[in-house]
């Protein structure tokens, strides 16, 4: 079954924006899935990124998730897990993105708020 996690519901933006290159964690992912969609599984995605890329092979990435992410967190980029299971970003203001908001066979999974919500 595909999925799309879809951006934040208070997500600081409405269209997709790319990261900042300055070394960080967010600009290493985008680059990755920007360059190679549909490439990854999701543990495969964080092996690249932490194992391969950053050379931190002693992180236990068996716990990280993509609706934890700041592209679809506060960057304005839903990520697709095709039928393979295989993940791409995908801005928010796409058409794409739109459709597969629209495709009821699509499971939808919102990535995780930026802050706490307030009593």
């Amino acid at each position: 079954m595909e999925q799309l996690i879809t951006i934040s519901e208070d997500s600081p933006t409405t269209t997709s924006i790319i990261p900042e290159n300055d070394g960080t964690l967010p600009y290493l992912k985008y680059e990755i899935l920007i360059s190679n969609p549909y490439c990854y599984t999701e543990l495969e995605f964080f092996k690249e990124v932490h194992h391969v890329k950053r050379n931190k092979p002693h992180l236990k990435i068996d716990s990280y998730r993509l609706r934890r992410m700041h592209l679809p967190k506060r960057f304005g980029w839903g990520v697709h897990i095709n039928e393979q299971k295989k993940i791409a970003i995908i801005p928010c203001e796409s058409a794409q993105y739109q459709k597969l908001l629209e495709d009821e066979s699509v499971k939808k999974l919102g990535a995780y708020r930026n802050q706490k919500r307030e009593n």
